[in-house]
């Protein structure tokens, strides 16, 4: 891996991670809670984590996982408070073996999307690669879609394919232009593959009130940093 993809895998990590707000949402609606124990355990789980207890809630969802091996909602969201806790590898696995229950096809889409976030937190991005496809493909909506692709482009890019890493941000833009965090990924990224010109132009397309948090200035020292004098 070249020094420049480990630097953007680094810088787009937060980005790809931060997407568990994409217009997904499965976790809050998946089936398989019609037993009234289990959705009782559901509730008692959501309050630890209400009350920022998650070593708590992640034990409760643990113990419904047990006792419900079928039932998807307790295992996506033992899967999500280990990814958040930074458990990568038992994240994976929960998110996968999800993707393989009755799902609908957004809840899978959901499952499979963050097993790639777990996969690729995990520098496996071969694994995070077929898992953002699979995602793809049970996704229509472009808001959705485009945070997928740009897992794409993420991937491609820590594989040194720059080539394919492009073509993956410009269709993950034109799917949502007004995604802040994906146009700046594909900034840094163009930066990082020696085409600032290219990079600088994106950015001044914009108005500094379209970057989000602080992408604006770090995108700003990063060109300044690399244009010539």
């Amino acid at each position: 891996m070249c020094r420049g993809a480990w630097r953007l895998l680094r810088a787009c990590r937060p980005l790809v991670t931060a997407s568990a707000a994409i217009a997904l949402h499965a976790c809050q609606s998946v089936p398989g809670a019609t037993d009234q124990a289990l959705t009782q355990g559901l509730q008692v789980a959501e309050a630890a984590v209400a009350a920022d207890r998650p070593d708590l809630a992640r034990q409760l969802y643990q113990s419904l996982v047990e006792r419900y091996p079928d039932a998807p909602a307790p295992r996506l969201r033992l899967a999500r408070i280990a990814f958040e806790q930074g458990d990568f590898p038992f994240a994976h696995r929960q998110f996968v073996e999800a993707a393989g229950m009755r799902l609908p096809e957004r809840s899978r889409a959901e499952a499979w999307f963050s097993a790639g976030r777990a996969a690729l937190s995990q520098e496996a991005v071969a694994d995070a690669t077929s898992h953002f496809r699979r995602a793809r493909a049970l996704v229509e909506d472009s808001v959705g879609a485009a945070w997928i692709v740009n897992g794409l482009a993420v991937a491609a890019t820590i594989e040194a394919d720059l080539e394919s890493a492009a073509a993956y941000y410009r269709e993950a833009m034109t799917l949502d232009p007004s995604n802040a965090r994906i146009v700046a990924n594909y900034v840094q990224m163009l930066i990082e593959a020696g085409q600032v010109v290219e990079a600088a132009q994106i950015y001044t397309g914009q108005a500094p009130s379209f970057w989000s948090g602080n992408d604006e200035r770090r995108l700003r020292i990063l060109l300044q940093t690399h244009l010539p004098d």
